[in-house]
């Protein structure tokens, strides 16, 4: 495929991203429909010691997104980053809250989050690495901004809001994490595996909601796939539990199916409550293979299986709960990142579409300083 010009082309450009300049992000969800964005990087400051950056992401259904960081290398085994944002979802969806809530029961609110505040991360000898999180947040709601398009939360759930509904939560939440990670690469030739285990503590200091500590453990295992032309076995499980005691987590604040917890042949914040659990089975193919232009540019095909659930307590978890999805994509990657999927993945529900520059897999990677939203911990 070298002699084709177009992918040439594409491989050229990409070779060339500078150390600063400005990125143009794209993307379609179930979650927020088509949504459009503005990357603008500096990573010469402090001769490379310094990274800046600035989000603005807008479109979709009044979603709106301005996030800045900062990332600070200190030495070659220590970063520290700073992020400060604001994001709105104009339409994000709720059902109920546990296993049993109803498909027919759709609503959508306007969800607020506003957070600042740092992470230190460390390496350590044989791939592994503490981290260190610190964020002041504040969750909000109202009804959906476009109230004409969308069945709002305040009429379908009339007489039984979310605890927290129309009420603001703030609070810090300290977190720590200790990662094993031996993946090297996001992008293709990834190998070996990342596991993380965190622990995480709440304390309100306005609002709705209680004190409550988060347990966190993700496992991830990449099997082959170390040449360009390979195939791959990718492998994941996660858990998450939030320990409230007798008090009541504030409706934003749960656990969901979202993000890199998704359920993906359901709409994302399908189920909600205070634990999750997931497993994630994909195959990777190559279909377009453009190693020998050196910048490792390649297409994948991949056929997935995920399974899992929320619950409210560890005897509630049962098989009969659980969802099923399948599906299949196409994911772009070079040789050192990530870049784009499309998939579609069918559930007992529904059939759903995805067009993101995000992935399942090693999700929260650079997570503070790449602007992924801290409520709850992922």
């Amino acid at each position: 495929w070298g002699d084709v010009p177009f992918f040439n082309t594409i491989a050229e450009w990409l070779s060339r991203l500078p150390d600063y300049g400005v990125k143009l992000r794209a993307e379609w969800t179930p979650a927020s429909g088509f949504r459009y964005g503005v990357n603008v990087y500096e990573h010469r400051a402090l001769d490379g010691n310094m990274h800046l950056q600035y989000w603005h992401v807008g479109g979709g259904r009044g979603d709106l997104v301005n996030m800045g960081s900062t990332r600070f290398f200190l030495g070659d085994q220590t970063q520290f980053d700073l992020v400060a944002a604001y994001h709105r979802r104009g339409a994000e969806r709720f059902f109920g809250i546990g296993p049993d809530s109803e498909r027919d029961a759709e609503s959508f609110f306007t969800g607020r989050y506003v957070w600042f505040g740092g992470s230190l991360q460390h390496y350590l000898p044989r791939n592994f690495g503490v981290v260190a999180k610190s964020f002041y947040s504040d969750v909000s709601s109202a009804g959906p901004r476009q109230a004409s398009r969308f069945d709002s939360i305040e009429d379908v759930f009339a007489g039984q809001l979310p605890r927290g509904y129309g009420d603001t939560s703030t609070g810090m939440s300290y977190e720590f994490e200790l990662r094993h990670d031996t993946t090297g690469t996001p992008g293709r030739g990834v190998n070996g595996g990342l596991r993380r285990a965190m622990l995480g503590y709440f304390h309100p200091t306005s609002g709705t909601g209680v004190d409550f500590m988060h347990y966190r453990v993700v496992l991830e295992q990449f099997i082959g796939g170390q040449q360009p032309s390979g195939r791959q076995l990718a492998l994941k499980g996660f858990w998450s539990w939030q320990d409230t005691g007798n008090g009541a987590v504030h409706f934003q604040r749960l656990l969901a199916n979202h993000d890199a917890d998704a359920f993906r042949g359901y709409h994302d914040f399908r189920y909600r409550d205070r634990g999750i659990a997931g497993l994630t089975v994909e195959y990777r193919y190559p279909v377009w293979d453009y190693g020998q232009l050196r910048y490792g540019l390649g297409m994948d095909g991949y056929v997935f299986w995920d399974t899992g659930q929320v619950f409210s307590d560890h005897s509630l978890l049962k098989v009969k709960d659980l969802t099923h999805s399948l599906g299949l994509g196409i994911r772009m990657v070079s040789t050192d990142d990530f870049l784009l999927r499309a998939e579609i993945a069918g559930s007992r529900e529904d059939l759903m579409a995805r067009l993101s520059v995000s992935q399942i897999f090693q999700r929260q990677k650079g997570g503070v300083y790449h602007g992924i939203v801290p409520v709850p911990m992922r």
